[in-house]
């Protein structure tokens, strides 16, 4: 998180919600994720795929890590099983093999440029809120928790978050976030970017403050944010800001 650059009064909201900056692993309180199958789905298991031996130890401290913050946990059988998705350290099945051709479709929308910058209207500066591993601070109900095994060259492991690379994910993690924000003006979400905007400095330093407040309660001990601090007086600029 840059905040060399940010006035001081936004640096001393930062500063009043440091525990939302924690890097404790941590959940989203009262939400859980469901992953809806098709009831005549036949389970799939797939084998694991090879992992290249100089990437072996950095991959196995991976799982260690996601281990011990309670995302996974190591099985030894499951009717489904993803293989890891590819050959880089980030552990994520490779879910379009198994579980995403056997779900039921999500209907939640999710926003476009035009829906964002339309609950934006009459704000001219604007800070995002990137919310890091955002899928695995929500948890799955049990019954979700065995569609996710992933196979790895380490043995199966089943997850108990939410997964990247599973197709339902983002409508489901977008319907959390747009819940936990309800009934906050000038504020809005596209998965993991928080998006906050007011006309004046003032003003948006307490609608900043507002949310990361908001944040807290959900969040008791969230992953770190990164705060960019910019203008967006047009459409194309909305547009250049979501990019960084």
């Amino acid at each position: 998180m840059y905040v060399c650059d940010l006035i001081e009064p936004v640096k001393a909201v930062l500063r009043r919600h440091t525990e939302v900056f924690s890097d404790k692993p941590s959940a989203i309180k009262d939400f859980k994720a469901t992953i809806r199958v098709h009831p005549d789905a036949t389970p799939i298991f797939q084998k694991a795929r090879p992992v290249p031996y100089a990437l072996r130890e950095a991959v196995e401290k991976e799982l260690d890590r996601l281990e011990k913050a309670g995302i996974v946990s190591k099985i030894d059988r499951s009717g489904w099983a993803a293989p890891k998705s590819d050959k880089s350290i980030r552990i994520c099945g490779d879910y379009k093999v198994t579980i995403n051709q056997n779900l039921e479709e999500e209907t939640y929308p999710l926003p476009n440029t035009e829906d964002l910058f339309a609950k934006l209207a009459g704000g001219t500066l604007f800070s995002k809120l990137d919310l890091a591993h955002a899928y695995q601070q929500l948890k799955l109900d049990q019954n979700s928790e065995k569609y996710l095994t992933i196979n790895t060259h380490c043995g199966l492991y089943k997850y108990h978050h939410l997964s990247y690379g599973v197709g339902s994910a983002p409508s489901i993690f977008q319907a959390v976030m747009d819940q936990i924000l309800q009934g906050l003006h000038h504020v809005t979400c596209f998965l993991d970017d928080i998006l906050v905007t007011a006309s004046t400095k003032e003003k948006h330093i307490r609608k900043l403050d507002e949310v990361l407040m908001r944040h807290g309660e959900v969040w008791p001990q969230s992953k770190t944010f990164q705060v960019i601090w910019g203008t967006a007086s047009t459409k194309k600029d909305f547009t250049l800001l979501m990019k960084r």
